[in-house]
């Protein structure tokens, strides 16, 4: 009998460690550009869309050279701009990538389906990343949990 109740409460116990995830967070990777009359149109829709869900989805532009390799902020970044872009083979804008997966773009640039869908998503770890500064020093702490068992 004792050898049952401790294999019931081992199993529960387990399932309670094993099983316990943390909430995953939304890279959201969009490649605009400052003169595309196209991003212009489609990229207000995009900003709307992810301030519904501030504390889940963290937003980076990128600006290729596409259309338009006169963009001021292309320009200014141009090397890790463009290898940006190389990396997912991203050939006109206004582009969208969640999470390093798939690349999507049209109107709309980012459905809320799709959005829900990544942020439903969770991980087996935790990264708490915290920033210090002091003066022109900047310092950043790197905590990471994990649920399962190293």
């Amino acid at each position: 009998m004792k050898s049952w109740i401790f294999n019931i409460f081992f199993f529960f116990l387990s399932i309670t460690i094993f099983g316990q995830s943390y909430p995953k967070y939304v890279l959201l990777e969009h490649f605009t550009n400052t003169w595309c009359p196209i991003c212009a149109s489609r990229n207000p829709g995009l900003h709307t869309l992810i301030q519904k869900y501030p504390k889940n989805v963290h937003h980076v532009s990128v600006h290729p050279p596409y259309p338009y390799s006169g963009c001021p902020l292309y320009q200014y970044n141009k090397t890790e701009n463009q290898a940006r872009a190389n990396y997912y083979n991203i050939q006109g804008s206004p582009s969208v990538v969640l999470n390093g997966g798939a690349v999507s773009g049209g109107s709309p640039l980012l459905t809320e389906n799709n959005l829900k869908t990544e942020i439903s998503k969770t991980s087996a770890v935790s990264v708490l990343v915290t920033e210090s500064k002091n003066g022109s020093s900047r310092a950043a702490k790197v905590k990471i949990k994990s649920s399962v068992p190293v």
